[in-house]
């Protein structure tokens, strides 16, 4: 609202320059994908407790058709995961990291012996994730170009019942390398190459340019940077 933007212009002005995590209280809201969640949030969760006590953070759901009205309305402080420019020049972001994707099968898959090759691949029934809920993904993009339709027996929209998806059934899945490691107390999983071509998905966070200089929205961006170098 017009009166919450006016206040929190007079907060930033008020503020010292400097903010020190470990004497002062604030509190964060983060629109996050469920991806960037699983990545970022453990790390930056132990972070916090270690080195900002006064600090908290709520998480809320990234949809990318509600995000400039969300950051628009202050809302939420930053939006993390795949949002994709062009955006209106007053929200200002920042690439995090960059993914690549592997496939995803079980050990006794009877591909899981050698390199998937692309026919292969393509005849083999699979598993689709989509957040959004939309039956589509970039791989399907790709191969629709190549005149390739997958048999697509399962999509879902929640990541972390992909692997007990995957270990019980002979679907493969294409997911995020990051994502697939975070799944390694499953012992009966294995991942190999994709044999497609695909993009490297960009990682980034987003904020209000209002908030550019506030000392603990400055703070909170470069503790994520930070973060994000060593995952």
């Amino acid at each position: 609202s017009p009166i919450r933007n006016a206040l929190m212009g007079i907060e930033t002005a008020l503020n010292p320059t400097d903010f020190n995590p470990k004497m002062q209280n604030y509190s964060f809201t983060m629109a996050v994908t469920d991806y960037a969640a699983a990545i970022i949030l453990p790390k930056l969760a132990e972070m916090l407790e270690r080195d900002a006590p006064g600090i908290d953070l709520r998480t809320v759901p990234n949809d990318n058709e509600e995000i400039i009205d969300l950051l628009d309305s202050h809302q939420v402080d930053f939006a993390i995961g795949g949002c994709y420019p062009p955006y209106p020049e007053r929200l200002k972001y920042e690439i995090l990291f960059e993914e690549s994707y592997v496939c995803l099968m079980r050990k006794t898959h009877k591909l899981a012996k050698s390199e998937v090759g692309y026919d292969d691949f393509v005849s083999a029934k699979h598993l689709r994730f989509t957040q959004s809920g939309v039956a589509t993904s970039i791989l399907d993009k790709i191969l629709a170009k190549q005149g390739v339709k997958r048999r697509i027996p399962l999509t879902v929209n929640q990541f972390l019942v992909a692997p007990l998806i995957i270990q019980s059934t002979d679907t493969l899945m294409v997911l995020a390398k990051r994502l697939v490691d975070t799944f390694q107390d499953f012992q009966s999983l294995h991942q190999v190459k994709v044999p497609v071509e695909l993009p490297k998905v960009e990682v980034m966070m987003m904020w209000h340019n209002r908030l550019g200089t506030h000392p603990a929205h400055e703070w909170m961006r470069l503790q994520l940077k930070s973060i994000c170098k060593n995952i």
